[in-house]
């Protein structure tokens, strides 16, 4: 049963490009709500494999074919514009966001990019050579804080063209997916190739870092935090500590429920329904909140069909309350696996009409790393089950 949860880790991970790495993610689809959908069945197995493949990188000849419907910002939040003083950086930028903006997921509310440049060549003005590490991010606004949801960072070489009258175009973007395809792009410009692979990770946040701050002091928007999964939020460069009410999040999801939850501890796929916990030091403790819907409206049922997939069968169900007292019933169970670590579970299963919702609460034990026992598990999410209400 550790499948359930590493394949959690991987969907609530997905969204998570590692320094480096030259592809780009989106969350899995949501499943169908009139569906009984396990947290991690079959179905949203494979939707996690088409999520990582969903959205194609780069192509070479910057040709490749985009959705006709132009993309619209959900959040109202303005458009990012480069207002930097480096050549050429303001048309790559505002290619990038446009162009490829439109192959990530709708729940995006800004894509914030960043460039290092290493070399230029404007020789030729037919053929502008670019030579630099590119990074493209989305971002979701949850109250103050731009929670990162996809991304890709290339390093990579844009072919520019300038006019008579000086006005600059982007020709073609060649940034490769892999290491060695890129060292073979490079071939021919060893010395930029070296540059870009002696950039370390302080060099990408700290660039990362000035195009957010950039960015929100630009347009004068109150937003104070960044954040990528599984880790704790960043403050905005020179901007102030956010307030503590601004730190708690209420995510009012389509299955028909409502959570608070605390940004600094917390990390919510909206997609999926799974709450994370943010550990710095060890991100992959397989700490989950889950929610689930049930096309049942006999809790009972659903619980124990659930717990059958673990081969569980002789766990006690008890009566509850969950949120502002609403009724439901509860079971907890262990599941030790070969390897020393154990599997702790507790399911609730609240009626919801002619449908059920369960939430399960799910982590790791592992000697040494993660030594959440039962209770811990419970006090951990205890905050979140109190603000549960139905909408």
């Amino acid at each position: 049963m550790k499948k359930k949860v590493f394949l959690i880790t991987v969907l609530l991970t997905a969204v998570i490009l590692t320094a480096g790495c030259g592809t780009q993610s989106t969350p899995a689809p949501q499943p169908a709500e009139s569906e009984a959908v396990e947290a991690v069945s079959p179905a949203t197995e494979a939707q996690t494999a088409d999520a990582q493949t969903e959205v194609e990188a780069v192509e070479e000849d910057g040709t490749e074919e985009t959705a006709s419907a132009e993309y619209e910002d959900p959040s109202g939040l303005p458009t990012y514009t480069y207002t930097g003083t480096e050549d050429y950086l303001d048309v790559i930028s505002e290619y990038m966001v446009t162009e490829y903006a439109k192959k990530y997921p709708e729940q995006v509310s800004v894509f914030i990019p960043y460039s290092i440049v290493v070399e230029t060549d404007d020789s030729n003005p037919d053929d502008i050579l670019v030579y630099g590490e590119y990074a493209l991010y989305g971002y979701d606004l949850r109250n103050t804080t731009l929670i990162r949801i996809c991304g890709a960072r290339n390093g990579g070489i844009f072919h520019l063209q300038k006019a008579d009258d000086g006005t600059v175009t982007v020709v073609k973007a060649e940034l490769p997916e892999t290491d060695d395809e890129t060292e073979k792009l490079f071939s021919s410009a060893r010395n930029a190739y070296d540059k870009i692979k002696s950039l370390t990770d302080e060099d990408f946040t700290e660039a990362r870092a000035t195009a957010i701050a950039e960015y929100v002091n630009t347009n004068g928007l109150h937003i104070d935090q960044w954040q990528d999964a599984l880790q704790p939020p960043v403050v905005v460069l020179n901007a102030p500590e956010p307030k503590e009410t601004d730190e708690f999040y209420t995510f009012e999801s389509p299955k028909g429920y409502s959570l608070t939850y605390d940004l600094r501890e917390i990390l919510l796929d909206e997609k999926m329904d799974i709450y994370g916990k943010i550990d710095e030091d060890n991100p992959n403790t397989g700490t989950f909140l889950v929610v689930e819907k049930w096309a049942s409206a006999d809790p009972e049922t659903v619980l124990k069909d659930e717990m059958k997939k673990f081969n569980v069968t002789d766990a006690e169900i008890t009566d509850a309350t969950i949120g502002n007292d609403l009724a439901c019933i509860t079971t907890q169970f262990q599941l030790d696996q070969d390897n020393g670590e154990s599997d702790y579970y507790i399911g609730y299963a609240i009626p919801m009409g002619d449908d059920t919702l369960c939430v399960w609460l799910e982590t790791i034990y592992q000697e040494g790393v993660n030594e959440m026992t039962m209770d811990d598990l419970a006090q951990l999410f205890a905050p979140m089950l109190k603000s549960f209400r139905l909408n």
